[in-house]
C-alpha cells in the first residue's frame, strides 16, 4: 500500500499554468465580440434597407397616381378652355354674341370709321358681350307675352 501511496503524491505536483492560455481566452473572448457586434450592425443595415425599399416602393405608387392626376386635370383643363365649351359657359351667364352692329359702334369708338370694322369679316367672330338687364328683362316679357 505504501507504493500506491508514492505514486498518488507524484500525481499531485503543482504545474506551472501558460501564460499564453489566458492570452489566448482574451483575444478569443475579444473576437467574439467583434463578431457578435458585426452580426448585429449587419442586421441593422438589413432592416434600413428593407424599411428604405418599402417606402420607395410606397412613393414610386404616389408618384404614379400624382401623374395620372395631373394628366387627368389637364386634360379637364383643356377641355373646359375649349371654345366650344367656352360658348356654353359664356351663354349660360347671360352673355350673347357680338352682332356686325356691335362690332361696328366698338371699332368706330377706336378708329372712328364703322365701315372698316364692317369689311374686316367682324360678323364672324365669337366674342361675347355681357347683356344688358334690360334686353333680358325685354326678351322675358316678349315669352311671357307670346303664352
Amino acid at each position: 500500500m505504501n507504493r500506491n501511496s508514492t505514486i498518488k503524491a507524484k500525481n499531485y505536483i503543482a504545474e506551472e499554468r501558460d501564460s499564453r492560455f489566458w492570452w489566448l481566452c482574451f483575444c478569443g473572448l475579444i473576437g467574439g465580440i467583434f463578431l457578435a457586434a458585426g452580426f448585429v450592425y449587419a442586421a441593422g443595415l438589413h432592416f434600413d434597407a428593407l424599411e428604405r425599399g418599402a417606402k420607395n416602393v410606397e412613393m414610386r405608387q404616389k408618384r404614379e397616381q400624382l401623374k395620372t392626376d395631373r394628366q387627368r386635370l389637364l386634360l379637364t383643363r383643356e377641355t373646359a378652355l375649349s371654345p366650344a365649351q367656352l360658348e356654353k359657359q359664356a351663354h349660360k351667364i347671360g352673355m350673347q354674341g357680338l352682332t356686325a352692329s356691335q362690332i361696328a359702334k366698338v371699332s368706330e369708338t377706336r378708329t372712328g370709321t364703322a365701315e372698316s370694322a364692317l369689311n374686316n369679316d367682324a360678323g364672324k367672330s365669337k366674342a361675347f358681350v355681357k347683356s344688358d338687364k334690360t334686353e333680358m328683362d325685354a326678351k322675358q316679357s316678349q315669352k311671357t307675352a307670346k303664352r
